[in-house]
């Protein structure tokens, strides 16, 4: 492998999974057709709210069961509790 020469533009990802990079921006690239490029993609962390993803899917916790868990877990240490 040569010298590599780096360089940004902003694309968009199809409907069909495809990235779109303008035809303005692959001008200013001076890339021409037939190269090969290398691709970094930088997106946000997508954040999902648990309790939302999970409503309705886990049982109720009952209390007795906690404190079991508890004395199980750590004996005496969790008597008092």
């Amino acid at each position: 492998m040569g010298e590599v020469e780096r360089a940004e533009a902003e694309g968009v990802v199809s409907p069909s999974g495809e990235v779109v990079i303008s035809s303005d921006a692959v001008r200013r690239l001076a890339l021409v057709p037939g190269q090969r490029v290398h691709v970094t993609v930088t997106a946000p962390v997508r954040r999902h709210n648990l309790y939302g993803a999970l409503a309705g899917q886990l049982p109720d916790i009952d209390p007795a069961e906690t404190r079991a868990a508890r004395r199980d877990v750590w004996g005496d240490l969790a008597a008092g509790q």
